[in-house]
């Protein structure tokens, strides 16, 4: 069980860059943070599923798993990995209008 995961809500620019997005997400991405982000053990990525009608604001979520409780640390392996140009980022991903959010939590050890 992953000792901690990070979520992150996101979208492709537009739905003609959808498929670059998905793309990019699975085969680039998801492989260069678990390679080059110290902790990450791996990701599960989502499609919202609108029920009731109102559009989300973020469509996709990705799951990450990580060996530690320690997000600071992966947080700043993730930031340095990006600097370094080690995890590629694509124009494809909607960083103005709705950016990706992100959230950390840990597991809950009784």
């Amino acid at each position: 069980m992953a000792k901690s995961v990070f979520l992150v809500w996101s979208n492709p620019v537009d739905e003609a860059s959808e498929k670059e997005y998905n793309a990019w997400y699975n085969d680039i991405h998801v492989p260069e943070v678990v390679e080059h982000v110290p902790g990450v053990t791996g990701a599960h990525r989502y499609r919202v599923v609108d029920l009731a009608g109102d559009a989300p604001v973020h469509r996709y979520l990705c799951v990450w798993e990580t060996d530690t409780n320690d997000a600071a640390s992966v947080a700043a392996g993730l930031n340095s990995a990006i600097q370094s140009g080690k995890v590629h980022m694509t124009s494809a991903i909607d960083t103005t209008a709705n950016p990706p959010s992100v959230q950390w939590f840990e597991a809950v050890e009784d």
